[in-house]
């Protein structure tokens, strides 16, 4: 059986929760919504250890633009592109409130231009969406770094300016120094410049453009 937008009947999941402890053949149920169920207050059964959990992703922006996806074995390899151009803040802002979706993508620039005002919100505001979004899985939280096979790290940051300095990479020089110690460590600072920059010993400011090239 196959229960599309699962989370608008929460009531369905005891019930289901029935049928499989007293049969619990693999695959009688296909459940699918736009919402992690766990964290809605009308849900009072998790089916936690009888349902598994496949997350269906966006499009990303390479497949948007029908490119595969170099940047880690790139990065690992800290071979950067020199320059990249084309990706300064309003086209990386143009990206993100295009987003992943279909629909998304074919909205107007008007459309696009009333998304941006009402982001211009105060803090408390931001952070209640921001658990809105996640909950509605718009979007993710990715942490801040990456290990390769070989125990490399690859550290990131991100700056929305055009401009870098020493002073960006002080948070990964800490992460280089005493976390990560002994083992190679990549730090890289994507900003929203042209140039690949050397700043010390295996640190970089790479333009935000190579996350797309």
């Amino acid at each position: 059986m196959i229960v599309d937008e699962v989370q608008k009947a929460p009531k369905l999941l005891p019930e289901i929760k029935r049928v499989l402890d007293s049969d619990n053949t693999k695959g009688q149920y296909l459940l699918t919504g736009s919402a992690d169920i766990k964290t809605l207050p009308a849900v009072t059964e998790s089916l936690a250890g009888r349902m598994g959990t496949i997350r269906l992703r966006p499009l990303a922006r390479g497949e948007i633009d029908g490119k595969s996806p170099t940047f880690f074995k790139r990065a690992f390899a800290e071979d950067f592109p020199a320059t990249v151009k084309g990706f300064d803040k309003a086209a990386i802002l143009e990206f993100a409130f295009d987003g992943g979706y279909p629909e998304a993508l074919g909205l107007r620039p008007r459309a696009k231009r009333q998304l941006t005002s009402a982001l211009q919100i105060k803090h408390e505001t931001f952070v209640r969406f921001l658990a809105i979004l996640k909950t509605l899985y718009l979007i993710d939280e990715i942490p801040p770094w990456q290990e390769s096979d070989d125990e490399c790290i690859l550290g990131i940051e991100v700056k929305s300016g055009s401009a870098v300095g020493k002073g960006d990479f002080a948070h990964l020089a800490w992460l280089r120094d005493n976390i990560v110690k002994q083992r190679r460590f990549i730090g890289i600072v994507l900003y929203t410049g042209e140039h690949t920059l050397p700043f010390g010993k295996n640190l970089y400011a790479v333009p935000m453009g190579t996350l797309c090239t």
